[in-house]
């Protein structure tokens, strides 16, 4: 197959351009040429003079394009606005479907993409859409079921201005609308299509839950509005540069294992963020930034990848976010792939893709797609990269902001991490508080409950401690506690409960308990008879022996709650101190 790139800003020199593909493509089938019409001017009029030409000189042929927000040409942003590209295939070919799309048809328009896969086996299937007037998430859903061998990708339309709404996609029939899907269709026994995607862009901060969401409006995060999260921890006000600052920090989420990111592009004045693409209720996000060094390892882990390929040609999808965060740097992003293959493209407010099965439009992404007639050549293009020779001025700053930003949220989770063990574990001992031993016993409580089964408990009480600090010292009484709970550990997990893990706890100076999930009253009064035994067989070394009295009860039906377990093992426990101390008493 061959490419061909023309930047128009002249009719007379794009017919010429025209005439010598025309005849450098002769003996091609019309159905074998495709061309794609990334346009930055909202001029119907000017963008229908090119469909004429077009026409004319390659009639039967497809043609496709959109409003964009930047267009690709030879691997770098141009200027002219309007850049024709043509696809000659020696053997496949391309169809076109124009699908109207309205709030509540996006289940039938999904089923007519699929319905067409499911018929014709296409080797690939392209989306060009404005998505104005339905759901585009809706319609992707309707795609999963599409055999995973075919590859499914595209672009969201969208204008210089950012803006959504004066964004439509066409066709070579002259169909302008902005709320259609344009969908293609590749085909051909010896045509291979590749498809990736590279973000780059890193999570920040905490992560937060999506509490309220309408129509891709995020009203609220935690409760707290969408726009007073973004003020309180970017500091940013809500003024007419609100846009310009949101897009380089847009949040991060994960479906079906895949990161993917959400770009705020406007706010309503209410507290609400107008995002790019859907987002629901309940999913957890997290602010992310743009980390220079991540994005150029990304991005050449992609190219890499294209490379062996080995490609005849290259199509990308860019955010128009990446495009604002590189500013000046930006084609330095798309050259590696130009050196592979033609590049062409476009700058988009969505970039659609399919991951791991399921299709999904992603914001802030760079999808590369790849075409190939034909078999691997026997040898591959040379290896590209992208240059960090590129980090320098503003941009270099970014990246050592960016490591800085790194280090310090490091430490900062191994610091949280630190602080949610302290607040389980008893530092003494290293079994689960009497905090943490309270929310273990009403989990327990509840899941017995539910599933209808077993749960006993287990409380012990080192005899004469007191005895044991005023003779030996706090010193090794503070031994004594940690060799009885090195005992429930592993009497414990030999009984098959992992108590040193999840249920076993120091209740309270000499005191500890044992919850036991799935176990009766007879295993449990085994349990605690091998503590018993464990604990007066030991060597306490200066401390001499030392015995415990221990205390079992089990779950019944009839327990109003969680303190009448409390009381009636606390009571068994009483009963096997009085009783001379150093057995089990089963209540």
């Amino acid at each position: 197959m061959k490419q061909y790139q023309i930047e128009i800003y002249d009719f007379k020199l794009l017919r010429k351009k025209l005439d010598e593909i025309r005849q450098d493509t002769n003996g091609i089938e019309a159905r074998n040429i495709l061309f794609h019409l990334f346009c930055g001017v909202d001029d119907k009029n000017y963008i229908s003079k090119i469909l004429d030409d077009v026409r004319v000189r390659f009639p039967g042929s497809h043609l496709v394009g959109s409003l964009s927000n930047g267009e690709i040409f030879e691997g770098h942003l141009t200027d002219p606005e309007f850049v024709l590209t043509v696809y000659a295939f020696e053997s496949s070919y391309a169809e076109v479907d124009f699908i109207e799309c309205r709030f509540g048809t996006e289940r039938k328009a999904a089923d007519r993409i699929r319905q067409k896969a499911e018929v014709t086996d296409p080797k690939g299937i392209e989306i060009l859409t404005a998505k104005q007037g339905f759901e585009m998430w809706k319609v992707e859903k309707g795609l999963h079921s599409i055999s995973t061998s075919v590859r499914i990708f595209g672009g969201v339309s969208l204008g210089h201005d950012h803006l959504h709404e004066n964004a439509f996609v066409f066709d070579e029939n002259g169909n302008y609308s902005e709320r259609s899907l344009c969908v293609i269709y590749y085909y051909g026994d010896d045509l291979h299509v590749m498809t990736d995607i590279s973000l780059g862009w890193t999570p920040l901060g905490r992560e937060m839950t999506v509490t309220r969401v309408s129509n891709n409006a995020l009203e609220e995060l935690d409760g707290v509005p969408a726009t007073q999260v973004y003020s309180k921890y970017l500091g940013m006000e809500m003024n007419d540069e609100f846009f310009a600052n949101t897009i380089e920090f847009p949040l991060m989420l994960e479906r079906g294992g895949f990161p993917m990111l959400r770009e705020p592009f406007n706010q309503d004045g209410s507290g609400a963020l107008t995002l790019a693409a859907d987002l629901f209720e309940g999913e957890k996000v997290r602010i992310a930034y743009g980390d220079p060094t991540k994005i150029m390892e990304d991005d050449t882990a992609m190219v890499r990848r294209v490379r062996e390929f080995a490609p005849d040609a290259i199509l990308l999808f860019s955010c128009s976010a990446r495009k604002s965060y590189w500013s000046y740097f930006v084609n330095k992003e798309m050259e590696p792939f130009q050196k592979l293959a033609p590049t062409s493209g476009f700058y988009s407010g969505g970039e659609i893709i399919r991951n791991k099965g399921y299709v999904h439009e992603h914001n802030v992404a760079l999808v590369a797609v790849a075409f190939r007639e034909g078999r691997l050549p026997d040898e591959l293009p040379e290896q590209v990269y992208i240059s960090p020779t590129m980090l320098h001025g503003q941009l270099s700053i970014v990246q050592r902001l960016a490591c800085f930003i790194k280090a310090t949220a490091t430490e900062l989770e191994e610091v949280n991490e630190k602080l949610r063990k302290i607040a389980k574990i008893d530092e003494l001992t290293q079994l689960y508080n009497r905090r943490e031993l309270e929310h273990q016993l009403e989990e327990a409580v509840n899941n017995a409950r539910k599933n209808q089964t077993e749960l006993s408990f287990i409380m012990l009480d080192i005899d004469h401690f007191k005895t044991i600090n005023d003779t030996f010292g706090h010193v090794v009484g503070d031994k004594v506690l940690q060799a009885i709970s090195l005992i429930l550990k592993t009497v414990a997990s030999v009984s098959g409960t992992d108590a040193g893990n999840a249920s076993a706890g120091r209740f309270g100076g000499e005191e500890f308990i044992i919850v036991l999930p799935g176990k009766n009253g007879e295993e449990a009064v085994r349990i605690a008879e091998g503590i018993r035994s464990e604990v007066e067989s030991h060597d306490f070394k200066e401390a001499g022996a030392q015995t415990v009295s221990i205390g079992v009860t089990t779950l019944r039906a009839n327990d109003i709650d969680n303190d009448q377990i409390s009381i009636r093992v606390d009571e068994a426990l009483y009963q096997a101190k009085r009783s001379g101390r150093n057995r089990v008493v089963f209540l």
